[in-house]
């Protein structure tokens, strides 16, 4: 595609900026936020783990592990 004549320079660079976005995008989106999601996840699971299960038991209550803490 080959834009002439008048506004042919700001068409080139909508359709070069508007295609350089999506590709970013793309590569962004494929590339880069699984693992960062990946990373928030492990981080929720691990402050779950060390941090709440400090203070909020999830074992019910008439347990014999229930009866050992009290």
């Amino acid at each position: 595609m080959v834009a002439t004549g008048a506004g042919s320079v700001s068409r080139r660079i909508v359709g070069i900026s508007s295609g350089w976005g999506m590709i970013a995008a793309t590569i962004l989106g494929v590339g880069f936020l699984p693992p960062i999601y990946a990373l928030i996840e492990r981080m929720r699971e691990y402050v779950n783990k060390n941090f709440w299960g400090r203070f909020f038991s999830r074992k019910k209550a008439g347990t014999l592990e229930h009866a050992k803490r009290a």
